[in-house]
């Protein structure tokens, strides 16, 4: 008879992952069920006249235009630079790899706060502008 033998490869992985998840359920669960019993109070007609107002049909209009250009721009930018660093050797080559994946390495949410703390009022840029 064979035995089976359970060697667990990461030590905690359980626990880890089921904190990981209870987490990312309660940051996406907790707002679409708010969403979901705000909705649930409107009629279909109420609905139709919030999702279709001028400013909302902006916002689609600014959210899709900005997706476009950001794949276009990403596409061919990530592109030749997959075939930058795979054909060619030179100095800083492994620098210019490291920051090619910085943006997986950092949260989307902190480089939104970052981006909103340097461009509001209050902050970094508004105070350099004001210097010169």
């Amino acid at each position: 008879m064979l035995a089976i033998f359970s060697r667990r490869v990461l030590p905690g992985f359980t626990l880890s992952l089921g904190t990981s998840l209870l987490f990312v359920c309660l940051i996406l669960l907790l707002p679409l069920s708010a969403l979901v019993m705000q909705l649930s109070q409107m009629s279909w007609a109420q609905y139709w006249d919030v999702v279709t107002t001028p400013q909302v049909v902006t916002a689609y209009k600014v959210t899709l235009l900005a997706a476009f250009v950001a794949s276009i721009f990403n596409g061919v930018f990530g592109l030749l630079m997959a075939w930058i660093l795979t054909r060619y050797r030179f100095p800083g080559r492994t620098l210019l790899d490291a920051l090619m994946d910085l943006p997986f390495a950092l949260p989307t949410a902190v480089a939104g706060l970052t981006l909103a703390s340097l461009f509001s009022v209050n902050g970094f840029l508004r105070a350099v502008s004001r210097a010169v």
